[in-house]
C-alpha cells in the first residue's frame, strides 16, 4: 500500500464535493451520492489481477485499497471489482499490444471483427452503451479512455493518469462548473485558457479551447472580452455553429451582431443553417429571430441550396409573416426524397394548407416511394372536401390486398424477408390511410365552428385498447359498449358487473347518467380537443357485450334512465336517443349534436339543454311538448 496516495486529500476533496452539490443535480451523483464503497481488501485485489492476468496501474489499484472499492465519481459512478469483471465480456489479451490509442480515436470499430477493446478494463457507466475504462497494457497504460460499447465513439481524457482524472473532477464540481461531459474539455480555469488559446498554433487547440471555455458558469467581464475576440476571428468561417451558444452566454446582442456580420459576408446557406440552429438551440430568443431574419431569408431562398432550403422553410412557417405560397416552389422543385419529406412536413404547418389542398392530392397519387405516401397522409390537412376524401378512400382501396395479404404470408417460400416487408410498408399505408379517413369523418360531424368550444373527441391508449381486445371482431349479435360509459357505470356501482347477467341487471337499474370529460376520468389536451380515456377495468366485459369507441346504444338499453346528460364531448352517433323511452330531462351542453328532429322522437322527454351545440332544423323546437335551453334561455 502506497503512503504517497493522496488519501487525505481525496477524502477532503469529496467532501467539499458533496457540499457543492447538496441536491445531487450533477448526471449520476443520486446513485453514487457522494460516497465511496469500502476499500478493497490487498487479497480481492490480487485475486482479480491474477484473474486478468495482469497487475492494475497503481494510482487505481491505492485507490481500490484506501479510497473505496468503486462509488462515488464521473457520471454513474465507479464499479467494484465485481462489477468490472462482470461487464468485461472481452478477453484483456496482455500480450498484445492494444488497438485503442489517443491517435486512433478517429477509428470506427463497430464492423470490426478484432477484439478492439482488449488492454482496458471497464470502471464505470456512462449512461446507455458508454463507459469509462482503464488501459491496464500498452504505452497509454495507466490513462482513462471514453468508448462506446459497440465501437462507435473511443476518446481519451487528457489527463495522464487516473488520479489527475479524478481529481480534475472533484475540483469541478466544487467550482460548479456547468457538467456535458466531463473530461471532453480541456483542464484550467478562464486565465489558463485565455493563455493557452494565445499560444495556440493549430485551429483545431483552438476551437477545443473555445469550447472548453463553455464550461464556466459566469464570465468575468476581461473573459467576455477575449471571447468576442476570439469569436470575431472565426467570421469567415465555413461553419459558424459551434460559436453561437457561446456568444449568446456573452449577451444576446453580441449573438445577433455576430449573425448580421456572418449574412454581410455573404455565406448565405452558412449563415441560414446558423440562424436556423440558433432558434432551435437558444429557445429564449426565437421568436425574435424569426423576426429579424425572415424576410432576408425569404429573398435569398431560391439562391439557397437544396438542404439549406430545407432548414429555411422550416424557420420561415414559424413567421405569421411568411405564406405557404411564397415557399411552395421550393418543395415543388426539391430532388431529393429525404428533403422533399421535410419540406412536405413544414408545408404542414402553415395556416394556409386547405386553400393549397391540390398540393396535397397530387402527393398523394404518390405509389412507388411509400415513404413519402405515408408522409403525405400525415401531414395532409384535416378539411372537410370529397376530393380529399376520396383520395384516402383510393389509398386504403389499393393498400388493401396487403393486408389480406400479410394475414396468410407464407414465411417459407424464398426471398420471404423482402416480400414480407414491403407488404409490411403496404400495411402501414392502409392504416394510415384509415386513421387519416377516420380523422376527416370526426372533422365532418364535430366541425370547427367560431366562437363556440370545440367538443372533446375520445381516444384510449393502444395498451389499453389491446387490453380490453377493443381490435378484435365483436361477436355475433354482440352488445357494444363505449369505454367511457363503462366507467360512469363503475363510479357509480363501485365496480363493473362480472358477468353478463350482471350487466343486462345494472344497466336496467340505471335512472341517471353522466358523462363528461372530468379530468378524473380523461386526460385533456385543450390544444388539440381531445381527451384520453382511462380504461374502465383491467378485462374486457364478458360477452356478448364488448368495447367500442364508435358506438353508444348500450345507454338505449337502460330502461330506467331518466335523466342523460353528456357534456362537452363530441358523440360519433346520436341514434340510440329515440329508443330512451324513459328519458325525461336530457343535457347535451357542448356537444357536437346537431339535428333537433330528434329529439322529438323521445316520447317522455319534459326538458332538454341545447347550449353550445351546433343546431340544424330548429323549426322543430317551435312546436316541441317540452322545454328547451338555447344560449342560457329557455324556450
Amino acid at each position: 500500500m502506497n503512503s504517497d496516495f493522496p488519501i487525505q486529500e481525496l477524502r477532503a476533496q469529496l467532501e467539499q464535493a458533496a457540499k457543492a452539490d447538496p441536491e445531487q443535480k450533477y448526471f449520476g451523483a443520486d446513485l453514487h451520492k457522494y460516497r465511496w464503497n469500502p476499500p478493497a481488501s490487498p487479497e480481492e485485489v490480487e485475486a482479480f489481477e491474477q484473474k486478468i492476468g495482469v497487475s492494475l496501474p497503481e494510482e487505481y489499484r491505492n485507490f481500490l485499497l484506501q479510497a473505496g472499492n468503486g462509488g462515488a465519481g464521473p457520471f454513474c459512478g465507479l464499479f467494484s471489482l465485481e462489477q468490472v469483471e462482470s461487464w468485461m465480456e472481452w478477453e484483456l489479451e496482455p500480450d498484445q499490444p492494444p488497438y485503442l490509442s489517443p491517435e486512433q480515436c478517429d477509428e470506427d470499430w463497430e464492423e470490426s471483427e478484432e477484439n478492439w477493446k482488449r488492454g482496458c478494463i471497464p470502471i464505470e457507466s456512462q449512461g446507455d452503451t458508454y463507459f469509462t475504462c482503464l488501459m491496464v497494457t500498452g504505452p497509454n497504460r495507466g490513462r482513462v479512455v471514453y468508448l462506446d460499447y459497440e465501437g462507435s465513439w473511443v476518446f481519451f481524457p487528457r489527463e495522464p493518469g487516473f488520479l489527475c482524472w479524478y481529481q480534475r473532477w472533484l475540483r469541478e464540481i466544487c467550482l460548479h462548473y456547468n457538467k456535458f461531459w466531463f473530461g471532453t474539455n480541456l483542464d484550467g480555469d478562464e486565465q489558463e485558457l485565455q493563455a493557452q488559446y494565445r499560444e495556440a498554433k493549430t485551429e483545431e487547440d483552438k476551437l477545443s479551447i473555445l469550447h472548453s471555455m463553455d464550461k464556466f458558469p459566469s464570465f468575468s467581464p476581461q473573459t467576455m472580452e477575449f471571447l468576442k475576440a476570439a469569436i470575431c476571428e472565426w467570421l469567415h468561417t465555413e461553419d459558424a455553429r459551434e460559436f453561437l451558444q457561446l456568444a449568446y452566454r456573452i449577451s444576446p446582442e453580441f449573438l445577433f451582431d455576430f449573425l448580421e456580420k456572418r449574412w454581410e459576408t455573404g455565406q448565405y446557406d452558412a449563415a441560414v443553417q446558423e440562424i436556423w440552429y440558433a432558434q432551435w438551440h437558444i429557445r429564449q430568443e426565437t421568436d425574435r429571430i424569426i423576426q429579424s431574419w425572415y424576410a432576408a431569408i425569404l429573398e435569398k431562398l431560391p439562391q439557397l441550396s437544396e438542404d439549406t432550403q430545407v432548414c429555411a422553410v422550416d424557420l420561415l412557417q414559424k413567421s405569421s409573416a411568411v405564406r405557404l405560397e411564397q415557399v411552395r416552389p421550393i418543395f415543388e422543385q426539391a430532388k431529393d426524397p429525404e428533403n422533399r419529406l421535410q419540406l412536405l412536413t413544414s408545408l404542414s404547418r402553415f395556416e394556409e394548407t386547405a386553400e393549397n389542398l391540390d398540393l396535397w392530392l397530387l402527393a398523394l397519387e404518390e405509389r412507388k416511394d411509400l415513404n413519402f405516401l405515408k408522409k403525405a397522409i400525415l401531414c395532409a390537412p384535416t378539411v372537410c372536401d370529397p376530393r380529399l376524401k376520396e383520395s384516402i378512400s383510393r389509398i386504403q382501396k389499393d393498400f388493401s390486398s396487403s393486408v389480406e395479404a400479410l394475414a396468410h404470408f407464407d414465411y417459407d417460400k424464398e426471398d420471404s424477408t423482402n416480400q414480407f416487408s414491403q407488404l409490411r410498408q403496404e400495411e402501414d399505408v392502409w392504416e394510415r390511410a384509415c386513421n387519416k379517413w377516420k380523422d376527416l369523418w370526426y372533422e365532418e360531424i364535430n366541425p370547427k365552428v367560431p366562437s363556440l368550444p370545440r367538443p372533446y373527441r375520445l381516444t384510449i391508449r393502444f395498451h389499453d385498447r389491446m387490453e380490453l381486445h377493443m381490435d378484435q371482431t365483436p361477436p355475433a349479435n354482440g352488445i357494444p359498449v363505449h369505454p367511457i360509459v363503462a366507467t360512469a357505470i363503475r363510479h357509480q356501482f363501485q365496480r363493473l358487473p362480472s358477468v353478463a347477467f350482471f350487466w343486462k341487471q345494472t344497466l336496467g337499474k340505471i335512472k341517471a347518467l353522466t358523462l363528461t370529460p372530468s379530468e378524473k376520468l380523461v386526460r385533456l389536451d385543450n390544444k388539440t380537443r381531445t381527451a384520453e380515456i382511462c380504461a374502465p377495468g383491467d378485462y374486457p366485459p364478458p360477452k356478448p357485450y364488448y368495447y367500442t369507441m364508435e358506438n353508444w346504444s348500450v345507454i338505449s338499453l337502460m330502461k330506467k334512465l331518466k335523466k342523460l346528460t353528456i357534456s362537452q364531448i363530441c358523440v360519433e352517433d346520436f341514434s340510440f336517443l329515440p329508443q330512451c323511452q324513459s328519458l325525461e330531462h336530457l343535457s347535451l351542453y357542448n356537444t357536437n349534436f346537431s339535428d333537433c328532429r330528434v329529439l322529438l322522437q323521445i316520447p317522455q322527454l319534459k326538458s332538454v339543454d341545447l347550449r353550445l351545440c351546433r343546431l340544424e332544423h330548429t323549426e322543430a323546437l317551435k312546436s316541441a311538448p317540452f322545454s328547451v335551453c338555447l344560449n342560457d334561455t329557455e324556450e
